[in-house]
């Protein structure tokens, strides 16, 4: 039997992005392993380990966490290593590069969006950047799932072969297109009222996610007859700081905290406006079940947004932070009936390319490959 090791950061990496892949290997004859922080029972998986890894690179416990991945590929009889995650793919590749003379198995990494990248700072730009350069002479795969780093990548990284795919993909049999109808019922059910025009951003509250820009369109919209509601959905990883932001600007009633949901698949129904105001992302699913959902999208111009929504098409690019802008697309739709609907159309369609069935069969071809 085939057998593979999966390392990532978290657990929740997994359970967002990987379950799909995990019953796809299972069914080809694998035996699969993961390991991670908080590693504990994933379904289509035979067995898993907890490391003491950290998203910070600067961490301590990531110095054992190395340790503990080698230790795994040295004895686990691996014929394939999948790696993702910024500091799961380094201490990976570490570990396999110190490990160059005995190394069996061959090494995936995939990059769920370089940490450099245009625009960003020029030094952590340029320390990223020789890390991946240094990493790549071990990883006999690296995957990218966008135009940029594809490019990036196979322009630099001469040691790996270079392959793109369109990310992990969607769910598209839980995230699909609805009937007004059916979106009128999931208003009601989850208690939104008829009258609001909801707009939805569905994120890690976080640093780079940038939701203070979305607080700020929505204090802009705030005559708008009173019916702009924004939900911010995800977990809150900066301690109540946008909590604390939205009670200093009156707005309470605004915005609403849903908090980390097992319901997306619902509350997006119920919504008219998706909104992303990321500074870095390398192709996000959450715009990806957004569009699927026929909902417009609203997002800052960077990579993973350029790949996934055309201006004008399917919904708006915004540069530089502009929450002015934001909210003038965000009325212009409001507005106009038919460029709403002519939106909502092009996003249910042009989603279908990255839906998991797809991204699966392209992964399907690599292993095997290999």
């Amino acid at each position: 039997m085939k057998k593979i090791l999966f390392v990532a950061t978290v657990k929740e990496h997994f359970l967002y992005f990987y379950l799909s892949h995990f019953k796809m290997l299972k069914k080809e004859g694998y035996e699969v392993e993961c390991a991670c922080k908080g590693a504990s029972s994933l379904p289509h998986t035979d067995n898993f380990f907890n490391i003491d890894i950290e998203r910070s690179p600067f961490k301590v416990s990531n110095f054992r966490a190395f340790w503990q991945v080698r230790e795994l590929i040295k004895n686990g009889k691996y014929d394939l290593i999948h790696c993702a995650t910024p500091v799961g793919g380094a201490l990976t590749r570490l570990a396999v590069a110190s490990l160059a003379k005995d190394r069996k198995c061959k090494l995936i990494y995939m990059a769920h969006g370089f940490h450099f990248y245009k625009g960003g700072p020029h030094f952590t730009n340029g320390l990223y950047f020789f890390l991946e350069l240094f990493l790549s002479k071990y990883t006999d795969y690296l995957i990218t799932i966008n135009e940029e780093d594809y490019k990036k990548a196979k322009n630099s990284f001469k040691k790996s072969k270079i392959i793109r795919v369109s990310g992990v993909g969607y769910k598209s049999e839980k995230f699909k297109n609805h009937s007004l109808e059916e979106k009128r019922k999931a208003r009601e059910n989850l208690g939104f009222r008829e009258e609001w025009f909801l707009l939805v951003c569905t994120a890690e509250l976080n640093k780079n996610k940038n939701q203070k820009l979305l607080i700020d369109c929505v204090k802009l919209l705030e005559d708008e007859k009173n019916e702009v509601r924004l939900l911010l959905v995800g977990p809150d990883r900066i301690k109540g700081k946008l909590q604390k932001y939205v009670e200093k600007l009156g707005l309470k009633n605004k915005v609403l905290f849903l908090g980390q949901r097992g319901d997306v698949a619902e509350i997006l129904p119920a919504c008219d406006l998706a909104l992303a105001s990321s500074y870095r992302e390398g192709l996000p699913v959450n715009i990806m079940e957004a569009l699927a959902c026929g909902l417009p999208v609203i997002a800052s111009d960077n990579r993973g947004h350029r790949e996934l929504i055309k201006d004008g098409h399917n919904g708006f690019l915004i540069e530089d932070e502009n929450s002015l802008l934001f909210a003038d697309k965000i009325r212009q739709l409001k507005a106009d009936k038919k460029l709403y609907r002519k939106m909502s159309a092009s996003a249910v369609q042009g989603v279908k390319l990255y839906a998991d069935k797809v991204v699966l069969e392209d992964l399907r071809a690599i292993y095997a490959s290999m």
